[in-house]
Protein backbone atom coordinates (compact mmCIF):
# COMPACT_ATOMS: atom_id res chain seq x y z
CA UNK A 1 0.00 0.00 0.00
CA UNK A 2 1.60 3.41 -0.86
CA UNK A 3 1.88 6.04 1.88
CA UNK A 4 -0.86 8.23 0.01
CA UNK A 5 -3.46 5.48 0.35
CA UNK A 6 -2.17 4.89 4.17
CA UNK A 7 -2.38 9.03 4.88
CA UNK A 8 -5.83 8.43 3.25
CA UNK A 9 -7.00 5.44 4.99
CA UNK A 10 -5.34 7.39 8.17
CA UNK A 11 -7.62 10.68 7.26
CA UNK A 12 -11.08 8.35 6.81
CA UNK A 13 -10.54 6.86 10.06
CA UNK A 14 -9.92 9.87 11.67
CA UNK A 15 -13.04 11.53 10.10
CA UNK A 16 -14.88 8.52 11.21
CA UNK A 17 -14.13 8.64 15.00
CA UNK A 18 -14.90 12.94 14.65
CA UNK A 19 -18.15 11.93 13.31
CA UNK A 20 -18.65 9.39 16.21
CA UNK A 21 -17.78 11.92 18.48
CA UNK A 22 -19.56 14.72 17.04
CA UNK A 23 -23.18 12.41 16.86
CA UNK A 24 -22.97 11.77 20.90
CA UNK A 25 -21.98 15.48 21.52
CA UNK A 26 -25.11 15.94 19.72
CA UNK A 27 -26.99 12.76 21.51
CA UNK A 28 -26.20 14.22 24.43
CA UNK A 29 -26.90 17.91 24.24
CA UNK A 30 -30.72 16.79 22.76
CA UNK A 31 -30.93 14.69 26.28
CA UNK A 32 -29.96 17.98 28.21
CA UNK A 33 -32.70 19.59 26.14
CA UNK A 34 -35.19 17.42 26.28
CA UNK A 35 -34.37 17.56 30.59
CA UNK A 36 -34.28 21.31 30.47
CA UNK A 37 -37.92 21.36 28.37
CA UNK A 38 -39.25 19.23 30.85
CA UNK A 39 -38.04 20.82 34.12
CA UNK A 40 -39.20 23.99 32.58
CA UNK A 41 -42.88 21.96 31.88
CA UNK A 42 -43.07 21.02 35.14
CA UNK A 43 -42.30 25.03 36.54
CA UNK A 44 -44.58 26.09 34.38
CA UNK A 45 -47.50 24.21 35.32
CA UNK A 46 -46.65 24.89 39.27
CA UNK A 47 -46.59 28.45 38.45
CA UNK A 48 -50.32 27.64 37.16
CA UNK A 49 -50.81 25.58 39.72
CA UNK A 50 -50.11 28.55 42.29
CA UNK A 51 -51.39 31.28 40.07
CA UNK A 52 -54.97 28.87 40.10
CA UNK A 53 -54.63 28.91 43.78
CA UNK A 54 -54.20 32.76 43.96
CA UNK A 55 -57.12 33.23 41.68
CA UNK A 56 -59.29 30.95 43.88
CA UNK A 57 -58.23 32.91 46.96
CA UNK A 58 -59.32 35.91 45.41
CA UNK A 59 -62.63 34.74 43.76
CA UNK A 60 -63.46 33.67 47.79
CA UNK A 61 -62.67 36.96 49.03
CA UNK A 62 -64.59 38.98 46.36
CA UNK A 63 -68.06 36.48 46.76
CA UNK A 64 -67.16 36.86 50.69
CA UNK A 65 -67.56 41.10 50.34
CA UNK A 66 -70.06 40.34 47.81
CA UNK A 67 -72.26 38.56 50.46
CA UNK A 68 -70.72 41.09 53.16
CA UNK A 69 -72.25 44.30 50.99
CA UNK A 70 -75.83 42.34 50.40
CA UNK A 71 -76.17 41.71 54.22
CA UNK A 72 -76.48 45.85 54.85
CA UNK A 73 -80.17 46.41 56.31
CA UNK A 74 -82.34 47.69 53.51
CA UNK A 75 -82.81 51.18 54.86
CA UNK A 76 -83.36 52.77 51.73
CA UNK A 77 -86.87 51.15 51.49
CA UNK A 78 -88.00 52.41 54.23
CA UNK A 79 -86.74 56.66 53.15
CA UNK A 80 -88.76 58.35 50.75
CA UNK A 81 -87.82 57.96 47.36
CA UNK A 82 -86.86 61.69 47.17
CA UNK A 83 -84.29 61.23 50.30
CA UNK A 84 -83.47 58.38 48.41
CA UNK A 85 -79.09 58.39 47.27
CA UNK A 86 -78.69 59.28 43.77
CA UNK A 87 -78.20 55.90 41.47
CA UNK A 88 -74.67 57.25 40.64
CA UNK A 89 -71.78 56.94 44.11
CA UNK A 90 -68.89 59.13 44.33
CA UNK A 91 -66.13 58.34 41.95
CA UNK A 92 -63.99 56.66 43.98
CA UNK A 93 -61.27 56.15 41.39
CA UNK A 94 -57.93 57.21 40.84
CA UNK A 95 -56.60 58.89 38.17
CA UNK A 96 -55.26 55.79 35.84
CA UNK A 97 -56.89 53.33 38.20
CA UNK A 98 -59.17 51.52 35.96
CA UNK A 99 -59.91 49.52 38.74
CA UNK A 100 -61.65 51.62 40.99
CA UNK A 101 -64.16 52.70 38.16
CA UNK A 102 -64.76 49.37 37.17
CA UNK A 103 -65.53 48.49 40.62
CA UNK A 104 -67.53 51.76 41.29
CA UNK A 105 -69.43 50.99 37.94
CA UNK A 106 -70.75 47.37 39.50
CA UNK A 107 -71.68 48.51 42.94
CA UNK A 108 -73.95 51.30 41.30
CA UNK A 109 -75.43 48.14 39.27
CA UNK A 110 -75.72 46.43 41.94
CA UNK A 111 -77.25 48.90 43.59
CA UNK A 112 -79.83 49.98 40.59
CA UNK A 113 -80.70 45.94 40.54
CA UNK A 114 -81.24 46.06 43.89
CA UNK A 115 -83.66 49.18 44.02
CA UNK A 116 -85.68 48.01 41.13
CA UNK A 117 -86.26 44.52 42.69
Amino acid sequence: MSILAQQIEQLRSRMQEIAQSEGRCVAELADALKQADENLQNEVAELVEEHMARRGAILEKLHALADRLGAFPRQTDELAKEERAPPKLLNLSVHGDRRNEILDREINNHLRHRRAS
